[in-house]
């Protein structure tokens, strides 16, 4: 998270997110200094509010790269972002097959793995390899 205390990497998303609402050749990405990183914050700040961003942000924080800061944040520019959050709560469970058995279940995972197993072998004796 302190990779982002600089504000940059926040510009550059509020940038892909609404087009001209701040100018990223004003942007030091090299800011490495809380006085310089405020500078930065200070041209977000403009961007977000030209964009419509009806949240405050604690730039004071940010710029120090105070990870309850970072995260409130990104929270919320996530939201002003218009995305959907995913479907599912649990994260691994959309990483996973819609077939697949939960993990805890032995013997259901054991026929997955061996059901698995032979549609691999019925499609490779298909295609002829």
């Amino acid at each position: 998270m302190c990779r982002c205390a600089n504000g940059h990497v926040y510009c550059q998303v509020l940038e892909a997110l609404h087009p001209g609402s701040l100018n990223l050749a004003k942007v030091n990405a090299a800011a490495d200094a809380e006085h310089a990183n405020l500078a930065n914050y200070k041209l977000l700040a403009a961007g977000l509010e030209k964009a419509g961003f009806e949240h405050t942000i604690d730039t004071g924080n940010l710029a120090k790269g105070q990870p309850a800061a970072t995260l409130d944040f990104v929270h919320k520019l996530y939201a002003f972002s218009g995305a959907e959050p995913p479907a599912e709560s649990d994260v691994r469970s959309s990483s996973r097959k819609k077939d697949a058995p939960d993990h805890g279940d032995r013997a259901r995972v054991q026929r997955f793995v061996a059901a698995q197993t032979e549609q691999r072998k019925m499609a490779k004796a298909r295609s002829g390899g």
